[in-house]
């Protein structure tokens, strides 16, 4: 019965931080799907800013945008790898594992300040603990079947 007490919403991964214990949530179906959205609402519009180029390159630009426009409504698994490492990715991270358990982390530039305040000395022990939480490590750990 491994995973089942994952799935009833029982784990999580509690690490102190400046002196306070944190508790970091497992991430569950719902949340890889609220990240999604997230991401696909923050994609840049391709269109924007061309209406000042020379008239030359403006038409094939046009299109270039068009097709960029036109992409898949699903976010691509190099998407999603270059979003969760960027800083900003992190934070939604920290937002989506903290914010049961800690109400003080209500939003984004909640976490932004949460990760501020941890500093340089506590990065990788945030990292580290969003992979457990989101069950990276046991990925990471495991061998293909085939």
């Amino acid at each position: 019965m491994d995973g089942l007490l994952n799935l009833s919403g029982q784990r999580s991964v509690t690490v102190e931080i400046n002196g306070k214990q944190w508790t970091f949530d497992t991430a569950y179906l719902r949340d890889y799907a609220e990240m999604e959205q997230y991401i696909l609402s923050h994609r840049p519009d391709p269109l924007e800013g061309l209406a000042g180029l020379p008239d030359d390159v403006r038409a094939d630009a046009v299109r270039v945008a068009m097709q960029q426009r036109q992409r898949s409504p699903f976010v691509s698994m190099s998407e999603l790898a270059e979003f969760e490492s960027s800083v900003h990715g992190v934070a939604w991270r920290v937002w989506r594992a903290l914010r049961n358990n800690h109400p003080e982390i209500a939003g984004i530039d909640d976490a932004y300040q949460f990760i501020e305040d941890a500093g340089n000395e506590h990065w990788g022990t945030i990292l580290t603990t969003l992979d457990i939480a989101e069950e990276k490590d046991l990925i990471k750990n495991s061998e293909s079947p085939v």
